[in-house]
């Protein structure tokens, strides 16, 4: 899957802080086996989505990174 996102720096660097925080805050239920918010309601994810969450973040990061040294006009990140 291929989404397009077209944000300034400062979104995109709020959206990845947002994701670490969630991934961070997952831990694994003994009971259930599945993952859950740790101190907060429900938020069932499966592996692969926590793991999505460090690779999304990732690349929003390296998009910012890559944008902050090109002259630009817009002022606007281009993620793929």
């Amino acid at each position: 899957m291929t989404i397009q996102l077209i944000l300034s720096p400062s979104e995109a660097l709020h959206i990845a802080a947002a994701l670490d925080f969630v991934r961070q805050q997952m831990t694994l239920d003994e009971n259930s086996a599945a993952w859950r918010f740790r101190d907060g309601g429900k938020f069932d994810c499966q592996t692969k989505d926590i793991l999505s969450f460090g690779y999304v973040s990732a690349r929003i990061a390296e998009a910012c990174e890559n944008e902050s040294n090109r002259v630009h006009y817009a002022g606007c990140c281009n993620f793929n």
